[in-house]
């Protein structure tokens, strides 16, 4: 590709530099796309913190992966 049409060339200066139409179509894309993509993850979210606020708690085992594998045990002192 030549040079300023790369992946990363879309740069607030790049699109300060481009011609005043341009320069609005691009700011518009992206301001029409975020604010639909933001009032998506809000109900997300908070169906997220739902799921999450009624989820059991686990206990974690108090002795590491490995040295409850060597041992033979499941990490609590029990055999597996």
């Amino acid at each position: 590709m030549p040079d300023g049409f790369g992946a990363g060339s879309l740069t607030p200066e790049a699109v300060s530099a481009l011609p005043s139409a341009l320069h609005d179509a691009i700011v518009d894309a992206y301001a029409n796309a975020l604010a639909p993509a933001f009032w998506y993850l809000v109900p997300l979210s908070v169906l997220g913190f739902i799921v999450a606020f009624f989820m059991r708690e686990v206990t974690l085992s108090k002795t590491a992966g490995l040295v409850a594998a060597r041992n033979g045990t499941d990490g609590d002192g029990t055999g597996a």
